[in-house]
């Protein structure tokens, strides 16, 4: 992955839930960084691998108190501990992505997924009942008679 990959799937994973002043201010932030890492002698691809996946680091940047305003790091241009330490290393690790209903959209979209199982649920018990009826039926109305002419002997 170049910086251009990386950052466009950064780009990618803040846009749902950041506005647009944030998504850039960190753009800007990132890519800054990479050029003063690179500056210093750092290859980019080793500065990417430090980094990590930018789908772990834009879901820290959401979580993190203030939602993701990168001011607080341009004000220092030492660019604090470096991002392997205040983000996860998934280079090693199983990448999991937590599902949140913190968007309109994604609560929309799980109540239409429950609407969905529940009308399949019913759909599917309706097709049962639709299958067995022709034997059922019948066989439910010997059944009563047989117990109500044995009843009568």
């Amino acid at each position: 992955m170049d910086k251009t990959e990386f950052l466009q799937k950064l780009k990618n994973a803040l846009e749902n839930d950041l506005d647009a002043r944030e998504v850039q201010e960190n753009l800007q932030y990132y890519e800054q960084y990479i050029a003063d890492e690179v500056r210093k002698g750092v290859s980019e691809r080793e500065v990417l691998n430090t980094l990590g996946d930018p789908w772990v680091i834009a879901r820290n940047i959401i979580d993190a108190p203030g939602s993701g305003n990168a001011s607080d790091w341009e004000e220092r241009r030492d660019y604090g501990p470096s991002p392997s330490v205040y983000y996860e290393d998934t280079q090693e690790q199983d990448r999991v992505h937590v599902f949140r209903f913190d968007v309109w959209w994604k609560r929309a979209l799980a109540v239409l997924t429950l609407v969905l199982v529940f009308v399949g649920i019913i759909a599917f018990i309706s097709g049962v009942l639709h299958l067995l009826a022709p034997i059922l039926v019948p066989l439910l109305i010997v059944m009563f008679l047989a117990r109500l002419l044995g009843r009568r002997r």
